[in-house]
């Protein structure tokens, strides 16, 4: 069964990592004048999406021909196994999940590379993927910045490593334009690595879906003959056509805005839960993943009833009873978190 946070409609969602500052205002107001209306919403978008690539391509600084646009990122792991047909599964984890379904579904075998768990952070060594990468008919696949543990890998130590890999490497950016070291635009990557990228993270809009993915030029048409038709609606289509192609200066201050925020956001409130005997892993982007001994589901169970919801990590490889991740809101938000969970932790120690 899939795991995701968002299943519980509650007051304060934590358990969903999307910017905290919220969809910019020039998107509303886009979306308002121009996209929600009949004429958009009765014809169908472009099947070759040739307005929206150009804009992401000028955005990001990436070939339009090395681009194929998704309905949000993670569906470019799909596609990319019906296109590969990989032996083998190798996932840096713990990491998001539907690779395990799709080995499942489909028979592949699903290998665990784990990250070593450090005192406050999780590290990566290159001796992970010596074997995976000597296994040219596998895929490996990791998140950076890592979902649920926050981790970042230097892009272009990345590049190096995939330059001597003979397997299909897989990079889920999908945090990257709210991670203060990453680039916002995708580094040039061998043809054997392909870049998923998101657009509903940054812009807090999960809501109408849509990402894309860097990849070879040949790999690239074949993913592209594959895509379902009309992938990418037509509202989202023509938002982000508008939003990229002209406010293009406003966007790239609002990505900047926004990882300045998260910064500042991110330290308070890993203070605020170390205070409160939380355990938190050092984090680049807009989550924190945390590890505490009270007992996890009276603890969910209690922040409920304040309206508040994080994400219980036992879905993650590795992560056991204990690990939580919590998504970074705005100050206001942060305290109320922080004065909910001293309140449940005073009535716990009190029975």
């Amino acid at each position: 069964m899939r795991i995701h946070g968002g299943r519980l409609r509650v007051e304060k969602d934590f358990s969903v990592n999307v910017n905290p500052l919220g969809p910019p205002r020039e998107l509303l107001e886009i979306l308002g004048a121009k996209c929600f209306s009949m004429n958009i919403i009765t014809r169908y978008p472009d099947y070759e999406y040739k307005d929206l690539k150009n804009a992401i391509s000028s955005f990001y600084n990436v070939d339009p021909e090395k681009m194929v646009v998704l309905n949000g990122s993670s569906e470019g792991l799909s596609l990319l196994v019906l296109a590969l047909k990989p032996t083998r599964i190798y996932s840096l984890e713990p990491t998001f999940g539907d690779h395990r379904i799709i080995c499942k579904a489909l028979g592949i075998e699903c290998i665990a590379l784990k990250y070593i768990e450090g005192e406050d952070e999780f590290i990566f060594s290159e001796d992970l993927l010596e074997t995976a990468c000597k296994d040219r008919s596998s895929m490996i696949i990791m998140s950076n910045p890592n979902n649920p543990t926050g981790a970042y890998i230097d892009v272009k130590k990345l590049a190096s490593i995939a330059s001597r890999c003979e397997a299909t490497m897989v990079i889920d950016e999908a945090y990257a334009e709210l991670c203060e070291e990453c680039p916002i635009e995708p580094i040039d990557m061998p043809d054997n690595t392909v870049i998923l990228r998101s657009l509903t993270k940054w812009l807090s809009i999960p809501g109408l879906r849509i990402g894309f993915m860097v990849l070879s030029k040949q790999l690239s048409r074949i993913i592209d003959s594959l895509r379902q038709p009309w992938n990418v609606n037509s509202i989202a289509e023509c938002v982000v056509t508008d939003l990229l192609r002209n406010h293009e200066e406003a966007m790239r201050r609002f990505i900047k805005d926004s990882r300045e925020y998260i910064s500042i956001e991110r330290k308070y409130l890993s203070q605020g839960l170390e205070r409160l005997g939380f355990k938190v892993y050092r984090s680049h982007t807009n989550y924190i993943l945390t590890k505490t001994a009270i007992d996890i589901d009276i603890l969910l169970e209690a922040l409920l009833k304040h309206g508040i919801t994080v994400r219980d990590c036992r879905s993650f490889e590795g992560l056991d009873k204990g690990y939580i991740r919590i998504s970074i809101k705005k100050r206001k938000d942060n305290e109320q978190l922080l004065d909910s969970i001293h309140e449940v932790l005073g009535n716990i120690t009190a029975s």
